[in-house]
Formats: structure tokens, C-alpha cells, sequence
């Protein structure tokens, strides 16, 4: 017992000095300000998979139709992933009237590859007319800034991929404002280890990058049948080809809102699938991180169990479990106030207690291989 609490101790340690680097890199990613006095002219094209967004489509269509982009400069394509509601009609009917360039197209209904989204940007990318693509999500909400900042910083950095921020939308229930909670680590570690030239994670909902450099690096080749993946994946391989053109876009006006999930069903699922691509990383050093989060986690737990069932805890651990807290603590205060969150920086006690304890579950059913997204179930070779 007293060599695992050393080793648990050891571990958290050094977790804890990562979370200091990755916060240091945080705040160390400059606030991208873009010149409003320079028209920029870089023709974009957006693309947005969907499948089952009738009751969000809407509020997209109505965001693009006002981004204060000139619309000479930019195209959007929504590809519909055989929707079974209304989402296609409303698309159709909001196209017929829009002053933006706005286009539909539908992915074959016999469809039987695992992932759909990556057909969906692949299929798109081969007509494209724009030298930049940008992706997101058809439940997700975009700042009328939003094809401006992007184009800004691409005409002023040269980047060949461009990772964005992203939140939930706040809904006032404490499951949302916990994923709110635990997203932000997400996204922040993201942007910190870009910033920081050691990138590994971004999100499709936000996401930018060249069509040259896509091509240069045969896309999604080699991860095709990956139900997940489409915005790591590609971040990896673009790394691998052009270390040192990664950004990380860090401002409000380019700040992307989607849904939480509703249910703990859903939010399972959601993890689930994306833990489902980390078997397929070819790099060794993802997949040991991947494990020594999940030993990080499998230590803390340990400790909490022994406090709550036992009502005793060594008191190194118990330090190294506070350090580490605090340390989370100050790093997500600080990303939840650039987020627009403030409010729920009051959850982060409650997310790291039950973080430690969702983790393990992940990591242990991600081996099973299987979940439903979008009411379709997969399983992972």
C-alpha cells in the first residue's frame, strides 16, 4: 500500500506540473486582434455535415446569412447525411431565398462507411473553390465575425491548419454547466499544446485549414473507416507535414456555440466515440498520454476511496490530490471567463471529483468498441 500511494503520488506530481506547462502556454497564446481596416479577400469554403438538425438548422443558416464577410469571397456546402426528418426541406427552402451562397448536397442513402463526416468534407474538398475550408457542426451557433477572423489571421500567419475555440451553449442545469466545465479543459489544452509546438487535440466544430496542405497529405487516408477523428487526425498529419504553421485562433469573435448533450445516454455515447479513435494513433506518444491519463485518474479515485469508504488518506496523497486541484482550479477559472462562462467556475470542484471516476468508466467500455451516434450504432476494428 504504501508503494502504490508513492507511485499514485509520483504520478499526480507530474500531471500536475504538466497542467502548470499547458497553462503557462494558455495564457501565453496571444489574443489574435485583426485589422478591421483591411478587406480581406481569401474565398472560403465552409462546409457542415448534418444529419437530424431540424431543430437547429435554422439558427446556422441565419448566422452565415449575416457574417460580415463579403459573399463574393465565400461558399458554404451543407452535405446531408441521410437525415430521416426535416432538415433537407429546411435547408432547400432557406437556399431559395438566401443572399449568400448557400449549397446542398446529399451523401448516397446506402452509405456504408464508418464515417460519414469524413466523406462529407472529402467530397467537398474535391470541388471547393476556396483556398481555406472551414468545418463545423449543424447544431452549432458562429459569431458574424467568424469567416472575417478566420480569414484574417490565415492572410496574417500563413497557418496551414487553424484550430478554433469552442463552448456549449448555456441551458442553466448543472449537467450542462459541467460539460461546460469539462469541455473548456478540452479545448484550452488544445489550444495550449499547439501553441506550445506539440499539438494534439482541436474540434471539427471550429476548424480550419488549407485545401493544398488537405491534399498534400492525402486527406484522411489511412483513417477513413475511423468513426471519429476528422479534426485530429487531420491536425496530426498536417503537424507531421507543416510543423511550424499550426495556429490557434484565441478571441471572442471567433468563438463557436454548440449543444451540450441532454442526456447522460447521449454523453456516454459522445465519449465514447471519441475515445474510439485513439487505438488507431500511430504515434506511441499519444497513446502512452492516453494511459497515463487514465492512471493520473485511476490514482485519484484511489484516494477518494479510501477517504470515503475507509475515512482515512495518507497525507502525501491528500496533498498531491489538493495541489492538483488547485492548480485546475486557477487554469479553468482563467479559461471559463475567456469563454463567456464565468458562471460555472463554481462546478469545477464537482467536475474534478466526478472527472477522476468518468474517466475510468470511458476507459474501460471504449475497449468494447461500440456505441450509437446519430442513431446509428458502430463498431471499431
Amino acid at each position: 500500500m504504501v508503494f502504490i500511494t508513492f507511485i499514485a503520488c509520483v504520478f499526480i506530481g507530474i500531471y500536475t506540473i504538466f497542467t502548470l506547462v499547458f497553462f503557462k502556454g494558455w495564457l501565453a497564446i496571444p489574443i489574435f486582434e485583426r485589422d478591421k481596416n483591411k478587406i480581406s479577400t481569401t474565398f472560403i469554403t465552409v462546409i457542415i455535415p448534418v444529419r437530424n438538425e431540424e431543430s437547429n438548422i435554422l439558427n446556422i443558416l441565419k448566422d452565415i446569412e449575416i457574417q460580415d464577410y463579403n459573399n463574393k469571397y465565400f461558399e458554404v456546402y451543407f452535405v446531408n447525411d441521410c437525415s430521416t426528418d426535416n432538415t433537407e426541406a429546411l435547408i432547400n427552402e432557406f437556399i431559395a431565398t438566401s443572399k449568400a451562397n448557400i449549397n446542398l448536397l446529399n451523401l448516397p442513402k446506402n452509405i456504408l462507411i464508418q464515417s460519414p463526416k469524413k466523406a462529407a468534407i472529402t467530397t467537398v474538398v474535391e470541388r471547393a473553390k476556396g483556398d481555406l475550408i472551414l468545418t463545423t457542426d449543424g447544431d452549432c451557433r458562429l459569431p458574424k465575425t467568424w469567416l472575417a477572423m478566420f480569414a484574417a489571421i490565415y492572410e496574417s500567419k500563413n497557418y496551414k491548419i487553424i484550430s478554433g475555440p469552442v463552448t456549449f451553449l448555456k441551458n442553466n442545469s448543472m449537467f450542462n454547466s459541467m460539460q461546460i466545465v469539462e469541455f473548456s479543459s478540452l479545448i484550452a489544452v488544445g489550444g495550449a499544446s499547439i501553441h506550445l509546438g506539440m499539438p494534439n487535440m482541436c474540434n471539427g466544430a471550429n476548424l480550419a485549414f488549407e485545401k493544398s496542405a488537405f491534399i498534400a497529405v492525402d486527406g484522411y487516408k489511412g483513417f477513413e473507416n475511423q468513426p471519429s477523428g476528422d479534426d485530429e487526425f487531420l491536425l496530426h498529419k498536417i503537424a507531421n507535414k507543416f510543423p511550424k504553421q499550426i495556429g490557434f485562433i484565441k478571441h471572442k469573435d471567433a468563438l463557436v456555440s454548440t449543444n451540450s448533450q441532454n442526456t447522460l445516454t447521449d454523453f456516454i455515447n459522445q465519449r465514447l466515440r471519441w475515445a474510439s479513435k485513439w487505438s488507431a494513433y500511430k504515434d506511441i506518444k499519444i497513446s502512452l498520454l492516453a494511459v497515463f491519463v487514465l492512471l493520473i485518474n485511476i490514482f485519484t479515485a484511489f484516494g477518494f476511496f479510501n477517504l470515503i469508504v475507509f475515512q482515512e488518506i495518507n497525507g502525501y496523497l491528500l496533498t498531491a490530490i489538493i495541489f492538483r486541484f488547485v492548480v485546475e482550479i486557477l487554469f479553468l477559472s482563467n479559461v471559463l471567463n475567456f469563454l463567456g462562462k464565468k458562471s460555472t467556475i463554481l462546478f469545477i470542484p464537482l467536475v474534478q471529483f466526478v472527472y477522476c471516476f468518468y474517466v475510468i468508466f470511458i476507459g474501460v467500455f471504449s475497449q468494447f468498441k461500440t456505441f450509437e451516434w446519430k442513431e446509428r450504432k458502430y463498431k471499431v476494428d
